[in-house]
C-alpha cells in the first residue's frame, strides 16, 4: 500500500509505539538514537544490507542515486560500531536529493555535515573510521534486521528525539489511528489534569474506548441501510483526531452518527465548547480556549451519545414545495431505469435529514436519498446553477440556496428562500433538520 508519511507528521514516536503494542507489533528499534534531538523522520523504507568485504574490495555508498526522494535510507551493517558506512558525501548527496533520512544499525561519521544541513540522521552513535574496503554492499531493496527488528521495503520509518521505529506497510493504516486515538486520549487527559483532576480521575474522564479504533465496512460510501423494522441502531465514534491547540475531530461509522453526536452536545451544550461543525462523517469540536478540560467533556458526552439505543425527538419537517421541471429530470429519470412520475414520487416520498451545509450558505447535504435515485455528478459542472434548483448527486439531494456553480443533476426548481440573513438562524434548513418535498404544478 501507499503510505503518506504526511499522515504522521503530527504524531510522536511514544504514541506510535504505544499503538505498535497494542497492536502486538515489535517495531521499536533499540539502541538508534538522532544524531539531534531536533531531528524527525517519516518515510517509507530503502534498505541496504552490509557484509564483509571479499578479495576484490567494495564500496558503500553508489546505490544513494536510487533512493527515490522523500525515502528513509535504512542501512544494516549488523550492529557494527568500528566501521562506519555513512559520512560527508552521503551526506550531501542525501540532502540534495531531498531524502527523508537515513537511519544506521552502525555508527556514521562527518556528522558536523549532517547538522549543518539539518539532515537527520539516527545511528548508534559516531566513529571516524570507513567501512570503504572493510565492508561492502550485499544486498539493496531486501529485508534487513535492526536491532532484532525485521523491516521490509516500503516499510514506514518513524523517529523523533526518542528514538526510531518501523511500522509494516500492511499495517500503517490501522496503527496510525491507533496512534491518533492514543495522543488524543492523553491529551484529554493532560487537559483534565491541567484543570484540577487528579491523575486517576483524569484517566478515567479522558479515556477512550478501544472500539473507538474499530474500522468501518464502508467509511467512504454510502452506510449500509438498516434492515426493514429494525430498531434505532447505536452509531460508535470510530476516531478522534487532534485539529490544532483547541479543537478535535470526531470520525463516526455514517452520518446519522454525526447527527446523534451533534444533537447530544447541541442541546445540552458543553461549558467552553465554542463551535460545533457537523461534516458527512466527522464532527469538528472547537473550544473557546485550550487546556480547559471542555474536549474531554465534549468527548465523553459523544461516548455517551454512541452508546445510547435510543434516538432523540425528530423535529417537525421542513416542507419544501417543489416544481419537477429541471433540466436533467428526463436525462436523470432515463438513467435510473424508470418514468419521471416514478423519479418524483420516490423523490418526494422520502423524508430526509440534512446530515450538514456546505458549498455555499444554505447548501445543506440531505441525506435519505432513494438508492435507485443515486447518480454520480456530472462528468462537467456547470458554470451556473440558478437559486432555487433541487437537485440530486451521489447519496445526497438539496437545493441549491443560491446562483453557483455546480455539478449535481437538476430535477426541479422551488422558490423558498434557503438563506436569509434577517432571520435567526439565517439557514432555513440546518443540520439534524428533517426535510420533505412536496410535488407543485
Amino acid at each position: 500500500m501507499s503510505i503518506d508519511p504526511r499522515a504522521w507528521h503530527d504524531l510522536d514516536v511514544s504514541a506510535v509505539s504505544d499503538a505498535l503494542d497494542r497492536a502486538g507489533i515489535a517495531g521499536q528499534i533499540h539502541g538508534l538514537a538522532p544524531l539531534d534531538r531536533s531531528f524527525r523522520v517519516a518515510g517509507p523504507a530503502f534498505t541496504v544490507r552490509y557484509g564483509p568485504v571479499g578479495q576484490d574490495g567494495g564500496t558503500v555508498g553508489d546505490y544513494v542515486d536510487d533512493v527515490p526522494p522523500g525515502a528513509v535510507v535504512v542501512l544494516d551493517n549488523q550492529g557494527r560500531t568500528d566501521v562506519t558506512v555513512w559520512g560527508d558525501l552521503l551526506t550531501l548527496t542525501a540532502h540534495r536529493r531531498r531524502l527523508a533520512g537515513t537511519v544506521i544499525n552502525g555508527v556514521c561519521r562527518d556528522t558536523d555535515r549532517a547538522l549543518s544541513l539539518g539532515y537527520p540522521l539516527f545511528s548508534r552513535g559516531s566513529w571516524m573510521r570507513t567501512g570503504k574496503d572493510r565492508v561492502r554492499v550485499e544486498a539493496v531493496q531486501g529485508a534487513v534486521s535492526c536491532a532484532g527488528v525485521r523491516i521490509e521495503p516500503g516499510n514506514l520509518l518513524l523517529g523523533d528525539a526518542d528514538g526510531i521505529l518501523a511500522v509494516p506497510a500492511a499495517r500503517a493504516a490501522e496503527i496510525v489511528e491507533r496512534a491518533r486515538e492514543i495522543a488524543v486520549a492523553e491529551r484529554l487527559i493532560r487537559e483534565r489534569v491541567e484543570a484540577g483532576d487528579d491523575l486517576r480521575a483524569a484517566r478515567d474522564r479522558g479515556r477512550i474506548p478501544p472500539a473507538a479504533v474499530a474500522p468501518v465496512n464502508d467509511r467512504d460510501g454510502a452506510a449500509a441501510a438498516a434492515p426493514a423494522g429494525a430498531g434505532p441502531k447505536p452509531c460508535r465514534t470510530i476516531g478522534v483526531r487532534q485539529a490544532g491547540d483547541r479543537a478535535i475531530l470526531l470520525e463516526l461509522d455514517d452520518a446519522a452518527g454525526v447527527r446523534q453526536v451533534h444533537a447530544e452536545l447541541s442541546e445540552d451544550p458543553v461549558e467552553g465548547v465554542a463551535d460545533l461543525v457537523p461534516g458527512a462523517r466527522t464532527l469538528l469540536v472547537v473550544a473557546t480556549r485550550a487546556g480547559d478540560g471542555a474536549l474531554a467533556e465534549a468527548v465523553i458526552r459523544a461516548r455517551r451519545a454512541t452508546a445510547s439505543e435510543g434516538e432523540h425527538a425528530s423535529p417537525s419537517p421542513v416542507r419544501i414545495p417543489v416544481r419537477y421541471d429541471g433540466e436533467d429530470l428526463p436525462e436523470v429519470a432515463a438513467r435510473c431505469g424508470m418514468p419521471v412520475s416514478e423519479l418524483i414520487e420516490r423523490h418526494s416520498g422520502t423524508l430526509y435529514t440534512a446530515a450538514f451545509l456546505g458549498l455555499a450558505p444554505g447548501f445543506a447535504y440531505l441525506t435519505g436519498l432513494d438508492p435507485a435515485l443515486r447518480l454520480p455528478r456530472r462528468d462537467s459542472p456547470r458554470t451556473a446553477v440558478p437559486a432555487g434548483a433541487v437537485a440530486v448527486a451521489g447519496e445526497f439531494t438539496g437545493v441549491y440556496p443560491r446562483a453557483t456553480p455546480g455539478g449535481w443533476h437538476l430535477i426541479g426548481t422551488t422558490d423558498v428562500p434557503l438563506w436569509d440573513l434577517g432571520k435567526q438562524p439565517p439557514a432555513l434548513i440546518m443540520p439534524g433538520a428533517v426535510v420533505r418535498f412536496e410535488p407543485v404544478r
